[in-house]
């Protein structure tokens, strides 16, 4: 069963942010740095989507290595999300019997689990407009940060 109310929000995210709420902030444990090289498990997409988004989070000090296993599935289901729909994009989206391809299942699937994933990290574009909108407002970090 959930928790009731909203979930927590990670601490560097409301420096961002500039914590509208006023409470005070607890302090952000001394996590070690997120490693450069990807998971071993990963496949040749995430791997390169990996190299793209990690060094990017690790450079605003946003995700340390306890994140790692988190930001793997987002760069693996994206990585599925590209794959299922060049294939789509190749063969269509109806099999020659009329039925719907099983790979159009895998899309929308890999698609819902990566952006969950990248919403629970605060990568998704609406999460990046609203700290900025949330930094804009009053006294936020967000440029700092390069959003």
């Amino acid at each position: 069963m959930a928790a009731p109310g909203r979930k927590p929000k990670n601490v560097a995210l409301k420096v961002i942010e500039g914590n509208p709420g006023g409470r005070p902030l607890p302090e952000m444990p001394d996590l070690a740095k997120l490693g450069a090289e990807p998971p071993e498990w990963l496949c040749e997409g995430g791997k390169e989507i990996w190299m793209r988004w990690a060094a990017s989070l690790v450079d605003k000090g946003l995700f340390a290595d306890i994140h790692k296993e988190l930001l793997a599935s987002a760069c693996q289901n994206w990585a599925r999300y590209i794959e299922a729909e060049r294939i789509i994009n190749e063969r269509g989206s109806i099999n020659e019997d009329g039925g719907k391809r099983p790979v159009t299942t895998v899309s929308k699937q890999a698609f819902e689990m990566a952006m969950k994933a990248m919403s629970e990290m605060g990568l998704t574009p609406s999460e990046m407009a609203r700290m900025m909108r949330s930094s804009a407002k009053g006294g936020g970090k967000a440029e700092l940060y390069g959003f």
